[in-house]
């Protein structure tokens, strides 16, 4: 069975092959411009042996510096389009970019643009991707 480690490896890698942006499996200590952070998000570890499968939600993070907001908003945008080769909705749903052994894997939910801080204290603009992926 696919572990839950190597889910949030390939979604890491899935936001990779999004030009321009590098995906983090891990919060880790810092965050640099261009980067897609994987967060798993709470979950009910219930289910049924063999008549249901594990549906484990990971909540993936968008971070660009707010240098230029309009520029920076603008390649948020291409992240939520819901098709096309900057699309993170549709590297997550397409089956060949996963290594690893899912049921399935979408997008169920983009959040709103917002304003963060990481620890270095930089600004960021950040977008919220809550992903479900079927073990």
């Amino acid at each position: 069975m696919t572990t839950i480690a190597q889910v949030r490896d390939n979604l890491a890698d899935i936001c990779s092959t999004l030009s321009g942006w590098q995906g983090s499996p891990y919060v880790g200590d810092a965050v640099a411009t261009g980067t897609i952070k994987v967060f798993r998000d709470e979950y009910d570890p219930r289910f049924v042996f063999g008549l249901a499968k594990a549906v484990v939600p990971f909540q993936l993070v968008a971070y660009l510096k707010r240098i230029e907001s309009t520029a920076s908003e603008t390649t948020l945008d291409e992240l939520c389009e819901p098709t096309g080769s900057g699309s993170l909705i549709a590297a997550v749903a397409l089956s060949t970019n996963w290594s690893v052994t899912v049921d399935s894997a979408q997008v169920v939910n983009v959040g709103k643009v917002a304003v963060a801080q990481w620890g270095d204290g930089v600004e960021y603009l950040v977008c919220p991707f809550d992903v479900e992926v079927v073990l």
